[in-house]
């Protein structure tokens, strides 16, 4: 698998880290949210039927010790994780569980609807961080404290916290420059499909279609931060080639490279420099 830094990748990128995979939800110049692509383990939220709040959880500590300590064993540098404030605020708006910060965490259920898209669906109910209220609340004849939960159709219910072994799918938020394996990147997929297209063989000439397809991978590209405050570098180095040669540089820096050079720009900035050209 080719590598890159995290910071390099678009949104919806599948990578490996830790031999574990994740999908890349978020990049912030402090740092880029990953979330796992499929379940780590079945757990309770907590062992009490009232134990509701992240903080002291079963479920966090189980995360922040044994979890963490066997993506550490697997070859996650601490450092590279950014420790992460997580809110707290319930389904009713209650901030009375505050606040909370910590390496390794469960999404929030407004975090869970803003990157709903972009999160692989899996086979199980999962577990998310957000309880419905700090206090008891009346449903169907019985006090209930519940916890959202994640259903296989991507749906949000929720569950007491003690009702049973439900996924764990951490989250992470790693430091801009951490190299991981890229396992599956959009930007990658239409590359190869543009290279089907168009070939290698010169003359390279760009049809209508190709045109088109250039235009939605420069799109992805430049949705990248990195791309975006390198894209003035990347257009000097390309600026005495023509369309054929960056498309034939994208290729071999980007598809066929066993990794990303990082230079003076993201690679990945290449494409729109392509699409001025054609």
């Amino acid at each position: 698998m080719q590598k890159a830094q995290i910071q390099d990748l678009e949104t919806g990128a599948i990578v490996n880290y830790g031999n574990l995979d994740w999908v890349v939800l978020e990049q912030k110049p402090t740092g880029t949210t990953i979330f796992g692509s499929s379940i780590a383990d079945f757990k309770p939220f907590s062992e009490e039927d009232d134990g509701k709040n992240w903080t002291d959880s079963t479920i966090k500590v189980y995360m922040t010790e044994e979890l963490l300590k066997q993506m550490i064993e697997a070859g996650v540098q601490e450092n590279d994780l950014v420790e992460t404030e997580v809110d707290l605020t319930t389904v009713d708006g209650s901030t009375d569980f505050g606040k909370d910060k910590c390496k390794i965490f469960l999404l929030t259920g407004e975090q869970y609807t803003s990157f709903k898209e972009k999160i692989p669906k899996v086979d199980e109910t999962y577990w998310l961080l957000t309880a419905y209220s700090t206090e008891e609340f009346y449903v169907g004849g019985a006090y209930m404290h519940q916890v959202r939960i994640v259903r296989p159709d991507g749906s949000l219910e929720g569950s007491s916290p003690d009702a049973g072994l439900y996924g764990v799918r951490p989250a992470v938020c790693l430091k801009p420059a951490t190299e991981v394996q890229i396992v599956n990147s959009e930007i990658h997929t239409k590359l190869e499909e543009l290279k089907a297209m168009v070939g290698t063989t010169s003359p390279v000439t760009f049809s209508a279609e190709a045109v088109s397809l250039v235009g939605e991978i420069s799109d992805l590209c430049n949705s990248i931060a990195s791309v975006q405050s390198t894209m003035e570098q990347a257009t000097e180095y390309a600026q005495n080639m023509t369309a054929e040669q960056v498309y034939l540089d994208c290729l071999s820096k980007i598809l066929d490279a066993s990794t990303m050079a990082h230079t003076t720009f993201n690679v990945y900035a290449l494409v729109p420099v392509l699409q001025t050209k054609i």
